[in-house]
């Protein structure tokens, strides 16, 4: 079972960048045939086809506490051909870590940008894994694909918070601009060889 981005053993394997200096675009040859750019925090994966396609995702933002007891979010989009374009939506994926469930109670989306309500949506969990199982705490994911309005509002506004149920968690001016940085991958209009 995976999920979008592939994280339901855990997510330390998460890529660890440095952040690259904001218009500097790092270009790196990946194995097979993909290759790899970055702008900012974000990245673009292109893989040669057919079908062509590329890969936009940026780290996991970490909500609350840490990977062994805490809520992240990961955020990306795929789009067909060679040049990152604005998507039709993009999937936020929220993975749980605890020692117990907490995804039962705290189902409800709202994501609030600026005070306003933007999105409010009962999230379907789609992964979730009985501590014992495996090694580690307790792991939920649940995933929705959000309109690119949306996602383009989140990017432009000075506040964002996500609300899990009762439980607000606003993002931070850090996980704000690696959002952003994701933006600005679709207004260079990124192409790929």
């Amino acid at each position: 079972m995976l999920t979008f981005f592939g994280c339901l053993q855990n997510c330390y394997a998460q890529r660890k960048t440095s952040r690259v200096p904001k218009g500097a675009v790092y270009v790196a040859s990946s194995p097979g045939n993909s290759i790899s750019k970055s702008l900012g925090g974000a990245q673009a994966v292109y893989v040669a086809g057919p079908p062509e396609k590329i890969t936009v995702d940026i780290d996991h933002l970490q909500l609350t506490g840490d990977l062994d007891n805490g809520i992240i979010v990961l955020t990306g989009f795929n789009v067909s051909g060679k040049k990152v374009t604005a998507p039709q939506f993009v999937i936020f994926e929220f993975v749980s870590y605890f020692s117990r469930a907490r995804y039962n109670s705290i189902r409800h989306l709202t994501i609030l940008v600026d005070g306003e309500s933007k999105l409010s949506k009962v999230l379907p969990l789609t992964v979730s894994s009985k501590q014992g199982e495996k090694i580690g705490p307790f792991t939920e994911v649940m995933n929705t694909s959000i309109p690119y309005s949306t996602f383009l509002a989140i990017a432009k506004g000075r506040t964002v918070t996500f609300r899990l149920g009762t439980l607000d968690l606003p993002l931070t001016d850090t996980q704000l601009h690696l959002i952003r940085d994701m933006q600005s991958l679709i207004d260079a209009g990124m192409t790929f060889p």
